[in-house]
This record gives structure tokens, C-alpha cells and sequence, in this order.
């Protein structure tokens, strides 16, 4: 699969553009932002894995940030068995 860039989008497009792909990276997310290649970025599952994450950001505290660990078990596993999404970070 290839990958196209939100800064490939942004440089052609006059709409916002969203990021997408590991950007629950707090530095990852921040540098895509700051260096004007996305206008957005989608946290995705590190919203599931922690819902204060904006705010913590917002308020820089990165260390307080429950983080996704990619696992799949209770976000798409439990989506797949039509019940309640839910994290295995909470436990």
C-alpha cells in the first residue's frame, strides 16, 4: 500500500487537511501541526485509550497520557462483536 503525505494534499488543495497514522504520538502529531503539513491530525484509537487526550495536550501534560498500545483486543474486537468498545489500557 502507498502512503500519500497530508502535506502532498496541502500544498495542491485550498481545504483543510487531516493527518492520519500514529498520530497519537504527542511529538509526532505536534511536528506534523507545526510544520504546517496537516491542518488536523486524527488521534483515532489514543482517544479510545485515553478521551482527555486533546485536553492533556492542550494543557502539556504528556505524561498523563494513557496511551493506545495497538493491541485491537476491546476497540475492534469488541466493535467486531457488536458490544461497547472499551480499552485495555482502563483496566
Amino acid at each position: 500500500m502507498r502512503f500519500i503525505r497530508a502535506a502532498t494534499f496541502k500544498e495542491r488543495l485550498e481545504v483543510p487537511v487531516i493527518a492520519v497514522n500514529e498520530l497519537d504520538n504527542v511529538k509526532r502529531a505536534l511536528k506534523v501541526l507545526n510544520e504546517g503539513r496537516a491542518d488536523l491530525v486524527a488521534v483515532g484509537r489514543g482517544l479510545i485509550a485515553d478521551p482527555d487526550w486533546a485536553i492533556k495536550v492542550r494543557e502539556g501534560r504528556f505524561g498523563e497520557i494513557v496511551k493506545c498500545v495497538c493491541c485491537g483486543e476491546k476497540c475492534f474486537g469488541n466493535m467486531r462483536k457488536g458490544i461497547p468498545v472499551e480499552c485495555s489500557q482502563w483496566e
